[in-house]
């Protein structure tokens, strides 16, 4: 039952972004930034399956924007690799390559860091688009 209710609610945001059949020009800078990180990669209300849905649509976003967060020597794209391989060996536990060796991380946590870390890069790249100008020197604000 769990399964099927992380189903819908996958299906669910994908449709209401607009990213059916690969169609993500709906997913704009506005939009990913007023997503609640902890609530859309919360595994324990929302499901592995779910959690990994979210990673999978918002890290292809990041990898082409070249912002991909990358962790101990790790990337967004392989702990999603790693989570996907684990669910479909039934395990409980994924293999995530970390600097040359191989690390058991818990299948809750890897599927939590990969949804984290592909929204998240989004976000922080749309922040620091609206935020950087404003740094600047003479541009009429005081510091």
């Amino acid at each position: 039952m769990k399964s099927i209710y992380s189903i819908t609610i996958a299906i669910a945001l994908t449709v209401s972004f607009g990213c059916i059949s690969g169609n993500c020009k709906n997913l704009s800078s506005a939009n990913i930034s007023k997503v609640n990180v902890k609530k859309v990669c919360d595994v324990k209300k929302n499901g592995v399956k779910a959690v990994l849905a979210q990673a999978k649509l918002y890290n292809p976003i990041a990898v082409k924007h070249q912002v991909e967060f990358m962790r101990f020597g790790a990337t967004a794209s392989e702990y999603i690799r790693a989570t996907s391989e684990a669910i479909k060996n039934n395990s409980s536990t994924a293999n995530v390559k970390q600097k040359k060796k191989v690390v058991k991380m818990k299948l809750e946590y890897t599927a939590w860091r990969a949804c984290t870390f592909s929204i998240r890069a989004l976000q922080q790249e749309n922040e620091a688009n609206m935020h950087y100008k404003k740094a600047i020197p003479g541009d009429g604000y005081k510091y």
